[in-house]
């Protein structure tokens, strides 16, 4: 699965979560957070969204954030640009 449009925020809260103590150095992407996040992007590459390939999806996602409990990110979809927020327990995607 393609997600380089979100690897430096991903990589972002993995950092956070080394700097609060959260996160295992030897296991850094197997933290909750980490497991969350990536979570919140395979469910968006299942509905149809991918990183980067906009000609091949429904539209490519950008800025993808922690946002509360869930997962915020830009979509871009013929030239138009709308939010997705994405709960990883549910599996739910609702545009704002």
């Amino acid at each position: 699965m393609k997600r380089d449009a979100a690897i430096i925020s991903f990589v972002a809260i993995l950092a956070a979560d080394l700097v609060i103590g959260t996160a295992s150095a030897r296991e850094p992407g197997n933290t909750p957070a980490a497991r969350r996040a990536t979570k919140a992007l395979d469910i968006l590459e299942a509905q149809g969204y991918a990183a980067g390939l906009q000609d091949r999806s429904l539209g490519a996602f950008q800025n993808f954030r922690p946002k509360g409990n869930n997962y915020e990110a830009t979509i871009k979809q013929n030239g138009q640009s709308f939010v997705v927020i994405v709960d990883p327990d549910t599996g739910q995607v609702t545009r704002r």
